[in-house]
């Protein structure tokens, strides 16, 4: 099952899009804006194929594989054959020398910028590897009828049935995973590649700041950074949902735009604007007013340049309309009518406009607070005096705010695809600000001139040690139950008196838990990672040879460690670390006013492990043994029990089902899944069931 997961997780996010660079000749600046060209692509690729193997019918797994194995063919062909290049870095030594190269070329405020960005790019690396094996709690995906639900329609050959007014491009990429696996529902695959959106939003800053060497993008990587997780949470930012897909392709459409030739007029150029624009759109229904602006940007590029094209340009202008719409429009072309009356917002939201404004900001002052509001409305104002900004303001961020506000406030993640552009504007207007304190034009430049080199291998070797060392210990005392309480802690206190407790929660896991372990995964990341960078520098590791390495690692775990038996209990552990962690505050409350005992004897092992200390000790009893106690095996003395029933053999629950008709004991708590009992001695006054 991994191995069958990885390969589908390459074939989601590289294959296509890595042969469709190459066949279209589709030229890059950068490493990065390769790879996140690749990415896009291939999730436009695998969308159309998807969608057109569902309307014949034959999407199985076999076709499927056959498919990939030849995408396989060809890449290995053209990676040794015409040489193309799967990064222009050789190794990771060149990576240094680059990084040690700007930071010594350029000031101490530029450095800050730098260090500070590459610590956002960092934080969010880390996301993605310690997202990997996680499961969905975004509560769309899980428990409604949304996007895992349309994922396994598509896996099982079908288009989805309830899919509203969603177009269908993520669920069609993940779909791969399920199709692959035999249509089992293991959100590990899927799940895994949801941070790369976010990401790949904060490399094409990173890129726009080292390409056209103005670090006023570095702020805005910083911007983005520090205030994604605020506007979303850090949760949903790697949790399974369209608005985070269609803020990237929204805001690639941007990036596609300024990295163009701006001294020549390239027809390729702008089809690949167009065509990431109709993504958006063909993700989500928000990508459309993005789509909208963008073609007309495309179409005035067209008429002023109509002249320089030929017939043959013509002909590639019509067939590449043509496929692009056809792919990334077919829901709207399948539901034209639902699409439409999306558009109308529901009449719940509020009697009147007024009401739906001051809904609005309440809304926006709750999730965002009081300060990062001010700091957006001022650096937005100050963006409008600053040309390249100017016009972003204008059509990106301005109009949809104000359409948000009074049409579609319901839910601020209706807003999401302008939060990118929010970053860029709010970064000029920052230096716009700093400006004018200070009475004098800024120099916004980043100097990178040639690769240092540095002779002194002795103390190369030196740091490197220190830094795995280092980084090793700090990890680990990351990871301890003690880091944990103080993250808690921290996480807690800032949800009360900064969000006085009012943010939306939107996750199958209610509590605060789910957040502070993905936090205390991500910074011990982060510093695992810093030492295994380190160790691929002291060791000289070539790029291409750790792709090698990752896929090496992919079928010696398929065979060994992460076996489908494992997978499935892994997942199903995770299932039940949120039911344990919701649970909890149900029992604590009944518990509490019930005033019995605090110890609580349970054969549900997941509610006896938090990390942190609780009110209400949960003693772990394997099921045997709660078996023998209600068959009179075993003689106890246990006063309150929390019981799993579908852990229980039928005779244990029809044993407990006579002890509480007997009186010896008083149901607390009965949903049919859980049994919250307690011992009719404990109880001064009779309860109400």
């Amino acid at each position: 099952m991994f191995l069958l997961g990885f390969i589908a997780l390459v074939q989601t996010i590289f294959l296509p899009g890595l042969l469709i660079l190459y066949f279209f000749k589709i030229k890059t600046q950068s490493i990065i804006q390769k790879y996140v060209y690749i990415f896009a692509l291939s999730l436009f690729a695998n969308y159309s194929l998807v969608t057109i193997l569902v309307l014949f019918k034959i999407y199985i797994a076999a076709l499927m594989l056959s498919i990939i194995l030849i995408e396989i063919i060809f890449s290995i062909f053209l990676i040794i054959k015409k040489r193309i290049l799967i990064a222009e870095e050789s190794d990771i030594n060149v990576l240094y020398k680059s990084l040690k190269t700007l930071l010594t070329q350029n000031s101490f405020a530029v450095k800050s910028l730098l260090v500070g960005s590459l610590t956002i790019i960092l934080f969010y690396f880390s996301l993605f590897i310690s997202n990997i094996g996680t499961i969905f709690y975004f509560t769309d995906t899980v428990n409604n009828v949304h996007w895992n639900t349309w994922a396994l329609d598509f896996a099982h050959n079908i288009l989805p049935i309830q899919s509203s007014h969603f177009p269908q491009l993520i669920p069609s990429n993940w779909s791969i995973s399920y199709l692959l696996i035999g249509g089992s529902n293991i959100h590990f695959f899927p799940k895994s590649i949801m941070p790369l959106f976010f990401l790949g939003n904060v490399l094409m800053f990173w890129d726009l700041a080292i390409t056209k060497r103005k670090y006023v993008y570095l702020i805005a990587v910083i911007v983005y950074g520090l205030f994604g997780p605020i506007i979303y949470n850090l949760v949903f930012i790697a949790d399974g949902n369209g608005d985070l897909p269609v803020s990237f392709f929204a805001f690639l459409s941007l990036y596609a735009y300024l990295k163009r030739n701006e001294n020549k007029y390239k027809l390729e150029e702008y089809l690949l604007i167009f065509l990431f624009a109709s993504t958006a759109a063909g993700t989500k229904l928000a990508g459309f007013y993005i789509f909208l602006f963008i073609s007309i940007l495309c179409l005035y590029h067209l008429i002023v340049n109509y002249k320089s094209l030929k017939i043959s340009d013509y002909i590639l202008l019509f067939l590449s309309i043509v496929t692009i719409l056809g792919a990334n429009l077919f829901w709207y072309y399948l539901k034209p009518e639902v699409m439409v009356s999306s558009l109308h917002q529901p009449e719940w939201l509020a009697k009147n406009y007024s009401d739906i404004l001051i809904n609005a900001l309440n809304l926006m002052y709750y999730n965002l607070g009081l300060p990062i509001v001010a700091f957006f409305v001022l650096t937005i104002v100050f963006s409008l005096l600053n040309k390249r900004a100017r016009w972003i303001s204008i059509i990106m961020v301005i109009p949809p705010i104000v359409l948000w506000m009074f049409k579609y406030s319901s839910d601020f993640r209706n807003l999401s695809f302008v939060v990118p552009f929010l970053a860029y504007v709010s970064s000029f207007g920052l230096i716009k600000i700093i400006e004018i304190a200070k009475n004098k034009k800024m120099d916004l430049t980043i100097r990178f001139e040639s690769l240092q080199e540095n002779n002194s291998h002795k103390g190369l070797l030196k740091v490197g040690l220190y830094s795995i060392v280092i980084a090793v210990v700090i990890f680990f005392v990351i990871n301890t139950n003690t880091f944990y309480t103080i993250l808690y802690a921290i996480y807690t206190a800032i949800n009360k008196y900064y969000f006085q407790s009012n943010r939306i929660t939107y996750f199958t896991d209610f509590t605060s838990f789910v957040h502070v372990d993905y936090y205390q995964k991500v910074l011990g990341m982060m510093f695992l990672i810093i030492a295994a960078s380190s160790l691929l520098f002291l060791l000289k590791i070539k790029l291409r040879n750790l792709f090698v390495l990752i896929l090496l690692s992919a079928v010696v775990l398929n065979f060994t460690i992460i076996t489908k038996p494992q997978i499935v209990q892994h997942q199903q552990n995770e299932f039940d670390k949120v039911d344990a962690r919701n649970y909890y505050f149900r029992v604590n409350t009944i518990v509490q006013s019930a005033k019995v005992d605090k110890k609580v004897y349970t054969n549900f092992e997941a509610i006896s492990t938090e990390k942190i200390p609780r009110e209400i000790e949960f003693v772990y009893l394997d099921s045997k043994r709660i078996e023998d106690i209600f068959d009179g095996t075993l003689t106890s003395k246990i006063k309150t029990y929390f019981l799993r029933l579908d852990y229980l053999q039928e005779q244990t629950k029809l044993n407990i089902r006579n002890s509480i008709a007997a009186e010896h004991f008083q149901v607390l708590y009965d949903d049919g899944e859980y049994l919250l009992i307690g011992s009719k001695n404990l109880f001064n006054k009779p309860l109400r069931n």
